[in-house]
Formats: structure tokens, C-alpha cells, sequence
């Protein structure tokens, strides 16, 4: 066996830990090869995942989970084969993810996507949750051999993370892929799929040998594409039993810091001389040349004299010259001979080569000096002039939002958000003008924040702090005067009445969601069970008729005696008075597969994966709506439509946002304090909204 690991872009330990850094999502691959006879019976084993939106204490949750996983499955009883280790494995794994709930950190459910395998020679067997993709390649065939599980997820009771176990014979040279759902778009959009099939031929002998070599090249060729993507790719080629001494190959993308290059480095030189003015350039070469006279005239001077060349053996002998006196001689003589006199007695300066060519480069280097100087001051004259081009240009903008009609409100926001993202460079760049900068940055997201009705509590009001070793809490709801907090892997249901008092109801079942319908309060269990909640006592239940045998809801709502669920298909369903279920969705209508999450208010609105809401009427799409926010969306997590508003969860921004059906926005709240929001419902009338951040309840009256 084969097996390559891609990893595109992966988040290290250290880079999570660093202060103050928001991490989406961490993802890794385990392989763990056997290492001896015992191991060996029971092949290949393998974990891959990815955990959304994690905390920092859950920042090496995959690697636990991956250890715990190897023990359980390698310490098996011998007498089991490869399928029911697994399966035994798998229901230990499960209970250890069961412990974490009951210890309160449920902050990982519905945020892990995770794949487990197995190989034995060629028997092949896996489980799934979540997105994680599993391919098999096999004669230049792509399978998605993970399909049947796409729709399943967490089973409340008993806790099955993994839930069903797929199990199959594969061949020699098919190839298993596991893949993050970015990832398989990723390769999916480009085509490179394709391009697998045609590194590993299906039809050449010894593939084991040259995979290697071509997916190397593969990977080469598009190392620029790989480094923009995030997530991994595990390659398992099979093949014969003596694949077991190979060792796994690892291979990681990253962002590559740029390299230093002469050309860039001095392009804004270059750049710059050409901005200088033909003036300028007359100005400094007549500069240049006086100084360079002056320099001639010096050294013309200083070269006249030449020090007499004498060996260091050589003694110095004073020299007695004697002129002949007479009483009569003519001026002439007599100024030869002084002549004379001063040239034996003066020392002869001599400047050898190496000297002269000293002083040329000196001068060349003084050249230089004063070239580089008065193009960098012109180079930095020209840079501010631009910068503060840019800023006066951002200034102008600004200032004509004043001219605006104030329901011009969209054109505003483009121009805030325009204008913020030319100043964020200058920002980071220190110069005379980084201070204007900051400031001007600071304006801009004080008034997107202003226009987006950005409001921020400092100290949100306490309504109920959870005690964790007595209950974990994932959703709430509320009905009355009354809260009702429940998760999907307990049996009871945590009731806290308007004086804060606490009382649990022991129930005996576990729900994945519940409603309020007229007097009771209705709490649903997958796939069709319904149980029916009055003054606190469970009165009845029944099984509501499936639409079709692979029923899988993600969420229900109430309207007028009616029940709608949100299928993982993009169905929506609907139950007139618990019975005759009916697709909703006209025929023409696509189904919106991407849906996360479904209110109904009259208009059935949906929550989307890339942070739209959809509003349907009639069965038919009627508008897609995306949201002005600043902050930008990242993630919302859940919908509300109550009283004529929509009130939207994104934990990711600390933030529940408000806006009425004509999409107009209303308002944002947002504070430090919502760090770990897991729901929120809302009263009757509106006014009130509860967070459920981690143990805690804050209350937002509105």
C-alpha cells in the first residue's frame, strides 16, 4: 500500500496559539501503518477530519480522538476479524465522544467532519460524518463511494458520532481518496480528477513504483493553485502485501513568502528616475560638475609633488652643498643656483597607481552617494504626494455621503467599504502619513458601523448561569414564560421560569429539535417521532408518516397548524395536522440543497451557505437577499422569523442581527462576552431575545 498525504495550507499549533488569531477550522490526516505481527492482522488504519469554528482548548481534539482511536483498534481481541474490530472501535470512539458531552463541551458537535478507514490486503472499511468525501478510483473511473452516507448524522441515543460502517473488496492499483469538501471543489472545478486518472493508469503494470515520480510532477505543476486552497487530500494506492514496509509520504502547500528579487527591489528606483523631471536632471549634473572640477583641480595640485623612492636599507646622508661665492655675479647665476638648492632640498611627492585609482573611486562613490540622495528625497516626495493623493481622494468620498439621500443607504455602504479597503494599506506602512491613516481608518469603520446599526454591550444582562457538571446545554427554547434548554444526547430537559428558578425534567428520551405549537411544545426525534410537552408533562407520541424512505430533516417550524421540516435533500415538507405529508417546492422550483436552516412566518425563509436568505412563497423562489454588514458575514448559524422581523446568530462575529421582511436592517448587537454562542430563541412579542452562550444565558431586552 501506498499512501501520500496532501495538505493544503495547514494551521500549526503555534499559529493557533498565537494571541488574539481567529481560526475557522483546523484539519489533519493520521495513518497509522502496522508496526509488528499483531498489528498486521489487522492492516492499515486511518483517521481524517476537520473541526469547524474550534475552541482553543479543542485545538488538538483530532489528534486525541486519532490516539484513542489507534489503541482501541490495535488492542481488539484476536479473534476478531478487520470488520468487527472496526465496528468495535467505532462504538468506543463513540462513548469517548459521549464522555466529552457529559463533561459540557458540546461546542463540537455539528462542527466536525471526520472519516475513518481501515485496509486489510484489500478489504476496505469505513464510516463517515459530516462533509469529508471518500472517492475510489478505479480503471479511470471516478466513484463516490461515501455517497450513501452524505445524510447521515449524529444519532442521539446511544451517541453515534459513526454511524453506519460501509465495507467492500477492493482491487489491486484502485485508489481511495479522502477529501475536505473545499478540497473536492477545489479539484472538481479545476478538472484535476481527470488528471489523477492519468497519473495513475488504471492498465500500468508496476504503478507502485512510478505513482510516486508522476504525482510529484502533478503536484509541482500546480503548487501555485495548491497554495491557495485550504484542507487535505489523503491518497491510498492499493497494492501487494509488501507495501506494508513503505512509509506514508507527506506533502504540504503553503503561501510562500515572496523571494527577494534585485528587479523588484530596485524597480521603484528605476520607476522613480523616470518621474523625475528633464529640469531636475539639468539642475544635478551641473552640480555634478562643478564638483567634479573641484575634484580635478585638487588632485591636479596634490599630483605636482611626488616623495622620493627609497629602499629601507638606505640610510638618509645629509647633502652640504657649496656654492662658489663671488664677489661679482650676475642675478642670473645666482637664481640658478637657488633653483638648483630647492630642488635637492625639497622632497619629491610621488602618488603611485594604486593611489590614483583610490581616489577615482572615491569620487565615483561620492557621486553616487549624492545621486542615490537626491533621488530618494525625490522618490519620497513623489511617494507622499501620492499617498496623500489617496487620502484626499478617501476624504472626498466621505465627505459626499453628505449629498446622499439618507435611504440611499446601499450606495453609502459601498462607498465606506471602498474607501476602508484603499486605506488599510497605507495603514500598515509606516510614513508621515500613517497616523492620518489610522485615524481616517478609524472614521470609516466608525461610520460603516454607524450606517449598519452596529451596537456593542459591554456587559450584557445575566439571566441564568448553567452549572456544567449538572447539565450541558446545546439548544434552547422558549414558550410562555418559561425556558426549556435540551441537548440531543440527553434525556432531560432543563426548564428555568421567569424568577430564575431551575427545575429538570426527566423525559427518558433524547431530541435533535423542538417547536412551539399552540399549548404544547412539540420536541422531535429522527427521523419521524414526536413527542408532545404540556405543563410539563410528556401527554402523548406519535410517528408522523415519512415522505419518502430517506426522510433526514435538519430543522422544523410552525405556522398555522402546519409543520414544515428542511430535508438535507433541499426538500421542504409539510404536515397539515400531523398527517398527509406534501413536497412544498413547486416542480419548476430548485431545490436549494445549500440550505442550512428554515423559519416560516407566512413567507418560508431560508438560511444559506454562503450567508444569503432565500424567501419562497407559494412554492417558488421570490428574492435572494445578501445583507450590508460590517463586519462582513462569516458564518450565520440560525434564522428566527417572529412578528414581522428576522433575527439571525452568527457566532463567528459575536452577533445577533435584526432586520424586518423588506430586508431593511434594524440593528446588530454585538459583544466580547458572546464567545461561544450555541442559540437563541425569542419571545412571543419580540422583545426579548436569550442567548445561549456555552453555560451561560444573557438576555437582550429589545
Amino acid at each position: 500500500m501506498k499512501i501520500f498525504e496532501l495538505h493544503f495550507n495547514q494551521i500549526t499549533k503555534e499559529h493557533l496559539l498565537k494571541k488574539g488569531e481567529l481560526v475557522n477550522s483546523i484539519f489533519d490526516s493520521f495513518c497509522y501503518e502496522p508496526q509488528n505481527i499483531y498489528e498486521k492482522r489487522l492492516g492499515y488504519l486511518f483517521l481524517a477530519g476537520e473541526l469547524k469554528n474550534p475552541l482553543p482548548k479543542n485545538f488538538n481534539f483530532l489528534e486525541k480522538l486519532a490516539n484513542f482511536l489507534k489503541k482501541e483498534y490495535y488492542t481488539s481481541p484476536i479473534k476478531l476479524s478487520t470488520e468487527a474490530a472496526f465496528k468495535e472501535s467505532l462504538k468506543k470512539i463513540n462513548n469517548y465522544l459521549e464522555g466529552i458531552v457529559k463533561e459540557g463541551d458540546v461546542s463540537w458537535l455539528g462542527n466536525l467532519n471526520s472519516a475513518v478507514l481501515s485496509f486489510k490486503n484489500f478489504d476496505l472499511n469505513f464510516s463517515k460524518i459530516g462533509s469529508i468525501k471518500i472517492l475510489l478510483l478505479r480503471q479511470g473511473q471516478l466513484m463516490d463511494i461515501g455517497k450513501n452516507l452524505e445524510l447521515e448524522e449524529i444519532e442521539p441515543y446511544p451517541l453515534k458520532v459513526f454511524g453506519k460502517i460501509v465495507s467492500g473488496r477492493l482491487a489491486e492499483n484502485d485508489i481511495v481518496l479522502v477529501l475536505t469538501k473545499e478540497a473536492f471543489d477545489f479539484f472538481q472545478n479545476k478538472n484535476l480528477f481527470k488528471k489523477l486518472t492519468q497519473i495513475f493508469p488504471f492498465n500500468q503494470k508496476d504503478l507502485n513504483k512510478i505513482a510516486e515520480k508522476k504525482l510529484k510532477e502533478f503536484l509541482k505543476s500546480n503548487e501555485k493553485d495548491f497554495s491557495k486552497i485550504f484542507g487535505f487530500c489523503l491518497i491510498c494506492l492499493l497494492t501487494k502485501e509488501e507495501a506494508f514496509k513503505e512509509k506514508s509520504k507527506s506533502f504540504a502547500f503553503r503561501k510562500k513568502p515572496e523571494r527577494f528579487s534585485f528587479k523588484k527591489a530596485f524597480l521603484p528606483f528605476f520607476v522613480s528616475l523616470k518621474k523625475i523631471s528633464f529640469s531636475f536632471f539639468k539642475i544635478l549634473i551641473n552640480i555634478l560638475l562643478k564638483i567634479k572640477e573641484i575634484l580635478q583641480k585638487i588632485i591636479k595640485k596634490l599630483l605636482k609633488f611626488s616623495p622620493p623612492i627609497r629602499k629601507k636599507s638606505e640610510k638618509k646622508e645629509k647633502r652640504v652643498i657649496k656654492v662658489p661665492v663671488k664677489e661679482k655675479g650676475s642675478r642670473k647665476e645666482i637664481m640658478s643656483l637657488i633653483k638648483i638648492k630647492q630642488k635637492l632640498l625639497l622632497p619629491k611627492i610621488v602618488f603611485n597607481e594604486q593611489f590614483k585609482k583610490n581616489l577615482v573611486l572615491i569620487s565615483l562613490f561620492v557621486f553616487l552617494l549624492l545621486l542615490g540622495f537626491f533621488i530618494f528625497k525625490k522618490q519620497q516626495q513623489e511617494e507622499l504626494k501620492e499617498t496623500q493623493l489617496i487620502i484626499n481622494g478617501i476624504k472626498k468620498e466621505i465627505s459626499s455621503l453628505e449629498n446622499l439621500p439618507l435611504e440611499d443607504e446601499n450606495r453609502s455602504f459601498e462607498i465606506l467599504k471602498n474607501a476602508r479597503e484603499k486605506i488599510l494599506p497605507l495603514v500598515d506602512e509606516k510614513s508621515n502619513v500613517q497616523k492620518e491613516a489610522k485615524e481616517l481608518k478609524d472614521l470609516i469603520e466608525g461610520k460603516l458601523k454607524q450606517l449598519t446599526k452596529f451596537e456593542e454591550i459591554v456587559n450584557p444582562e445575566l439571566f441564568f448561569e448553567i452549572n456544567k457538571n449538572e447539565f450541558a446545554s446545546q439548544k434552547i427554547i422558549v414558550s410562555g414564560k418559561n425556558l426549556y434548554l435540551f441537548n440531543q444526547f440527553s434525556e432531560n430537559i432543563l426548564k428555568i421560569n421567569e424568577k430564575k428558578e431551575k427545575n429538570i425534567l426527566t423525559i427518558n428520551q433524547k431530541f435533535n429539535d423542538a417547536i412551539v405549537f399552540n399549548d404544547y411544545l412539540l420536541f422531535f426525534k429522527k427521523p419521524n417521532h414526536v413527542f408532545f410537552l404540556k405543563n410539563d408533562q410528556l401527554e402523548k407520541d406519535i410517528f408522523l408518516d415519512q415522505p419518502f424512505a430517506d426522510f433526514d430533516f435538519k430543522n422544523a417550524s410552525f405556522f398555522q397548524s402546519s409543520i414544515y421540516f428542511l430535508d438535507k435533500s433541499g426538500e421542504i415538507i409539510k404536515y397539515s395536522n400531523f398527517s398527509n405529508p406534501k413536497k412544498w417546492l413547486s416542480p419548476q422550483t430548485k431545490k436549494n440543497t445549500d440550505a442550512k436552516f428554515l423559519t416560516v412566518d407566512g413567507n418560508i425563509w431560508l438560511l444559506n451557505n454562503d450567508n444569503s436568505i432565500s424567501r419562497y412563497f407559494g412554492g417558488e423562489l421570490k428574492e435572494t437577499i445578501n445583507l450590508n454588514l460590517f463586519p462582513s458575514p462569516k458564518n450565520f448559524k440560525k434564522i428566527l422569523a417572529i412578528g414581522g422581523y428576522l433575527y439571525i446568530l452568527e457566532p463567528a462575529e459575536k452577533r445577533i442581527i435584526i432586520i424586518n421582511e423588506n430586508s431593511k436592517l434594524i440593528k446588530q448587537i454585538f459583544s466580547e462576552k458572546f464567545d461561544n454562542l450555541l442559540d437563541f430563541t425569542v419571545s412571543e412579542n419580540g422583545k426579548t431575545i436569550w442567548l445561549l452562550n456555552n453555560n451561560t444565558i444573557y438576555q437582550i431586552s429589545y
